[in-house]
């Protein structure tokens, strides 16, 4: 009984890998907006609130569409 072996090879431009900078340089502005957009928990006890603030604009937006249009611009 012997056993056979398939060998399967990708084309080089299938076999190619994607490095994290070639993936950010892809992004469209709207997903690096997204991205760069985090969430912030403020307040204390009953009185707490979220605001999300931008990477860039570093301004607390009410709303994270809001802080993606300020990153945009």
């Amino acid at each position: 009984m012997g056993i056979d072996i398939i060998s399967v090879f990708n084309s080089p431009e299938e076999s190619k890998v994607i490095t994290r900078a070639e993936k950010i340089r892809s992004m469209s502005d709207g997903e690096l907006a997204h991205l760069s957009v985090t969430s912030v928990v403020l307040g204390g006890c009953a009185n707490i609130w979220t605001m999300f603030r931008g990477a860039f604009s570093d301004i607390d937006y009410d709303s994270r569409e809001e802080a993606e249009r300020g990153e945009l611009e």
